[in-house]
């Protein structure tokens, strides 16, 4: 048991340590010929959605989910709220015809 337990902790956090730089390009690619009027704030909300992975995969490895899982759990809720919060600033695909 101890070993699966053990094997999904390191697949998931192999997982994410691709997943995350492959996100970072597919949205530097999709958002390569938009118009980011708003400049740096259009990027707060995906960099909040890829800290929250990241801040599992530390409070798994960390154990900071024993002590501290309301802490955890208040930052990703920030994050989100933040996330939400920063989508005004989001760069609008402009629309094409077909």
């Amino acid at each position: 048991m101890n070993n699966s337990v053990e094997f999904i902790a390191i697949f998931m956090t192999v997982f994410t340590i691709i997943l995350i730089p492959t996100a970072i390009v597919i949205i530097q690619k999709k958002r390569k010929g938009l118009n980011n009027v708003y400049g740096i704030m259009g990027y707060v909300t995906p960099a909040c959605f890829l800290l929250i992975p990241i801040i599992g995969v530390l409070s798994y490895w960390f154990n900071f989910m024993v002590f501290s899982s309301l802490f955890h759990w208040g930052i990703n809720l920030v994050l989100f709220i933040v996330a939400v919060y920063f989508t005004k600033f989001l760069p609008v695909p402009e629309e094409t015809s077909s």
